[in-house]
């Protein structure tokens, strides 16, 4: 059998590590869409609703003389900690089912991927002019 011939036959590696690539892929895309929703909401949040969940989290600290980036790391840990994101199993199963619903929402290192040179999304969903898009859930 040819190297071509060979290329995709069970147990010569190709297939499994195309596999662990996609899972990989997967999983960073999913992190990204958490990230994305967990930023939404702290964007939302008034001030003071952020204070007194940092206040309330760091205890007898009370979060007074915490530096900022302590202070962002207990918010967003209470945050995904108390969101209803889905598990990755769940995430990705509705991902693969339809990748456009989500790719319209992804800001990291897929951005680039999921919005046209245009200003748009693959799935048509204007960005603004900075191109940064929305990113709400897809089920908003």
């Amino acid at each position: 059998m040819s190297r071509h011939e060979n290329a995709g036959v069970a147990g010569d590696g190709f297939a499994a590590d195309d596999d662990e690539r996609q899972d990989g892929e997967l999983r960073t895309k999913y992190q990204d869409y958490c990230a994305a929703q967990i930023h939404e909401v702290i964007l939302g949040l008034p001030d003071e609703e952020v204070y007194r969940i940092v206040e309330k989290t760091a205890g007898e600290q009370g979060g007074r003389g915490l530096a900022f980036r302590e202070r962002v790391r207990i918010i967003t840990e209470h945050l995904r900690e108390n969101m209803p994101l889905p598990d990755f199993d769940e995430w990705a199963d509705s991902y693969r089912r339809n990748p456009q619903m989500y790719d319209a929402y992804m800001s990291g290192p897929w951005a680039g991927l999921a919005r046209g040179a245009g200003g748009s999304s693959e799935s048509g969903a204007d960005t603004d002019s900075a191109g940064s898009g929305d990113t709400r859930s897809p089920e908003s």
